[in-house]
């Protein structure tokens, strides 16, 4: 059979797969930006726009809304797991390095935390506090790069390679096949119904969880698995695809705000966005707390009268960035007001 004809009548043959199978809330899918070799990392930045570090030819593209491509950043050998710290840098494990790399708006990437065996995926906390996840142990280190703890994990009977936190803050550590809540260096196993793949769940604000399935066994199929706030599974076929998929990510929008768009990794360099109307609310944010999600004037009133909107979780990260003494006081709200640019 000649190439292009061999190549329609793969093509053919997928569709028909994909048509045979019921569709589900998540469908139809529309491709959002094709021709990447193997875009299996995303996360999305500040601005709204869609980063895909591409593991075939190892570099880290930004992807606008409109679909438009352009290379971010080629420094990284061997990118993985991608999110933004509480400041919109890029945070990126560097697997064959043990290096978890930040990388400036500008992308420009320098190193922030080494010595890492492994380092698949990072993760900011509600509390601006940054979690890695490098197979067999999870490592804790605050906004500023300080190691808190390691904790191992493989010991408790699960790796570490998809890090997420619930809309409740609850961290969710997840394996092949495997879900677990990470709390006070304990795992605690969760039975589920339907196999998680490594990149793990994401969760939309409502406490729905998604997660992709890439079929491996004779019969099953590839699609996106739909369970509830308990990992009960309501929808073991929410979406559809005639490839495997390899990561997910929810979408925000212009000012940060994350939606309910859903972005989904094709192992053919496709990337499509999930059918939205199918999804119940937004997603909850990789990037559990923001610098900007701190409002000058409360932290003002913080300060002067020890009451204000500012939350606990606020005020660890302020502490923190400042003088980290466990307490809020003047030098960290001149550390924040450095960080916020508004002196120097």
């Amino acid at each position: 059979m000649r190439p292009r004809l061999a190549t329609l009548f793969v093509l053919l043959v997928a569709t028909a797969a994909v048509a045979a199978t019921a569709l589900g809330p998540g469908d139809p899918t529309a491709v959002l930006v094709d021709g990447f070799t193997a875009p299996c990392r995303t996360t999305v930045g500040p601005d709204g726009s869609l980063y895909v570090g591409d593991l075939g030819d190892h570099i880290i593209y930004k992807v606008t809304l409109d679909g438009t491509r352009t290379p971010f950043n080629d420094d990284i050998a061997d990118p993985r797991g991608m999110s933004f710290d509480p400041f919109g840098n890029m945070l990126v494990g560097g697997r064959g390095d043990g290096t978890v790399w930040r990388v400036s708006p500008e992308g420009v990437a320098s190193p922030f935390l080494t010595g890492i065996t492994w380092p698949i995926r990072a993760r900011v906390g509600p509390d601006g506090d940054i979690w890695v996840a490098a197979v067999d142990s999870v490592y804790h280190f605050d906004a500023m790069g300080r190691e808190i703890e390691r904790i191992d994990v493989i010991s408790q009977d699960i790796g570490a390679y998809g890090l997420q936190f619930s809309p409740e803050g609850d961290l969710y550590i997840t394996s092949w096949g495997k879900f677990g809540i990470l709390e006070d260096g304990i795992v605690t196993l969760v039975p589920i119904t339907e196999g998680v793949r490594n990149g793990g769940p994401h969760f939309d604000t409502s406490g729905n969880a998604y997660w992709i399935h890439e079929s491996v066994e004779e019969g099953d199929t590839h699609r996106m698995v739909l369970a509830d706030r308990n990992l009960t599974v309501t929808d073991a076929a929410f979406a559809n695809f005639a490839v495997a998929p390899c990561s997910h990510v929810f979408g925000r929008d212009a000012t940060g705000a994350t939606t309910n768009r859903q972005y989904v990794s094709l192992r053919d360099g496709t990337i499509v966005e999930i059918n939205a109307a199918g999804i119940p609310a937004p997603g909850v944010p990789e990037t559990g707390l923001r610098l900007t999600d701190v409002v000058e004037s409360e932290v003002v009133e913080e300060l002067l009268l020890q009451s204000s909107a500012v939350t606990d979780d606020q005020l660890h990260f302020l502490d923190v960035i400042g003088n980290n003494e466990g307490a809020f006081d003047i030098g960290d709200f001149r550390a924040y007001l450095i960080a916020t640019g508004t002196v120097e």
